[in-house]
């Protein structure tokens, strides 16, 4: 993408307000975040997954 490309998307991405979008489109987005937190959730005692958790927990700033 070229600075052109780049910042015709932007402006474009910062003109959209959510009346925008198609009420299909954010049906199913819900659905989405709800199916990704539920697998967060799911897996965060994993052992393959406390790495991350460990990581995130160093290197994030205090209250976030």
């Amino acid at each position: 993408m070229t600075q052109g490309a780049t910042h015709e998307l932007a402006s474009f991405a910062s003109q959209v307000t959510l009346g925008d979008v198609p009420r299909e489109v954010i049906a199913k987005l819900k659905l989405l975040v709800l199916d990704q937190l539920g697998a967060e959730v799911a897996c965060m005692d994993l052992p393959w997954t406390q790495s991350i958790k460990r990581y995130a927990e160093r290197y994030s700033r205090k209250g976030e």
